[in-house]
């Protein structure tokens, strides 16, 4: 009897399966023409941020984004920034020396 080839299961681990690929590749012309614009204007830096969440809470993020088809991370950024944008003390900048410990260890471009 032939072996079998092992199933490749490395897809599976990174989150992305051929149907996956296939929802994203279905989507219309004009979502496609939206997810390049930030690239056009620049992409702006991206750095590692953690914290916890309630297990309940990051349970409903990975709901919406199986059902509704976007990205945890782009889901979080969506989130912070509606929330963001409704509080008044989002936009004052941060006072010299807390700026400074802000900006600690991390590299300058």
């Amino acid at each position: 009897m032939a072996k079998q080839a092992k199933p490749d299961f490395k897809s599976i681990s990174r989150g992305v399966t051929s149907f996956d690929r296939q929802m994203y590749e279905d989507r219309p012309e004009k979502t496609k023409a939206q997810e390049t614009e930030p690239e056009e204007q620049g992409e702006e830096e991206l750095i590692p941020f953690a914290t916890r969440l309630p297990a309940s809470l990051v349970m409903r993020i990975r709901q919406h984004s199986y059902w509704d088809r976007e990205g945890i991370m782009e889901t979080i950024t969506n989130a912070v920034t509606e929330y963001l944008d409704k509080q008044e003390g989002s936009d004052k900048p941060l006072p010299p020396e807390v700026l400074k410990k802000a900006t600690r260890g991390r590299k300058k471009k």
